[in-house]
């Protein structure tokens, strides 16, 4: 809307200048040139916002992906690795797009998990959203069988 606001004030003031300058009239040059600048700037911003308005339902916004869409969803680690404290996945939400989320790895995880398993393109599920710390927490797609896992 700005650059259409600009562009309208632009034209606007410089067929004002030339309509002026090619007038008999004698007007001083800085009433003239303010006269043509307001002019400006009121016609532009009438005009962007007259233009605009009918093409505002096509750009609606698009509705925001929440933090629980995203909890099961399957993810590639695009960092060197996935620890306690840094790492970063790609995640595809419901529409298609592709978001960088910000994961970690679970200090609860059972012991003798395979670094590997969080390296670089490897396949991770989010299974919760940390809300102090701002990430997702993340385990492998599939555990090694030799792995036991708790049942709550």
């Amino acid at each position: 809307m700005l650059s259409l606001w600009i562009t309208l004030g632009w034209i606007v003031t410089v067929l004002g200048t030339s309509w002026v300058r090619s007038a008999d009239v004698l007007i001083p040059s800085a009433a003239s040139g303010t006269a043509v600048l307001v002019a400006g700037l009121g016609v532009g911003m009438l005009g962007a916002k007259l233009l605009t308005r009918p093409l505002a339902r096509l750009f609606d916004d698009a509705p925001a992906t929440h933090h629980a869409d995203l909890v099961g969803k399957v993810c590639v680690v695009r960092t060197g690795t996935v620890t306690l404290d840094s790492g970063q996945a790609e995640v595809i939400d419901e529409e298609g797009a592709v978001i960088l989320i910000n994961v970690r790895r679970s200090p609860h995880e059972p012991e003798g998990i395979d670094d590997g398993l969080f390296a670089r393109h490897s396949k991770v599920v989010v299974f919760d959203y940390d809300e102090s710390d701002q990430v997702f927490l993340v385990v492998p797609v599939a555990l090694p069988p030799d792995i036991a896992v708790l049942e709550a």
